[in-house]
């Protein structure tokens, strides 16, 4: 998966409220965060006090796997928040 397919995915499956393209920091409340660092790709999910979810950082080689379970994270962000509403 590349940049522009991943756009595609989140613009139609409704992702966008919960996807951040960069470092968790304090206004990324509940959302999965993808981003460069030291040479590879990470993914990792926050919590209601923007906090990352240890268990939930993955880091990857190349930006494809990233993008690929950076997508996966965010349909189970979106099922768990439509869920608990």
């Amino acid at each position: 998966m590349d940049q522009s397919q991943a756009a595609t995915v989140i613009e139609t499956e409704g992702l966008s409220e919960y996807a951040y393209f960069g470092q968790p920091n304090g206004g990324t409340t509940n959302k999965v965060c993808i981003f460069a660092h030291d040479g590879k790709w990470v993914t990792v999910s926050t919590d209601e006090r923007a906090v990352a979810i240890e268990t939930t950082i993955r880091e990857f080689e190349t930006e494809h796997l990233a993008l690929t379970d950076f997508i996966d994270a965010l349909r189970v962000m979106k099922t768990y928040q439509d869920f608990s509403r």
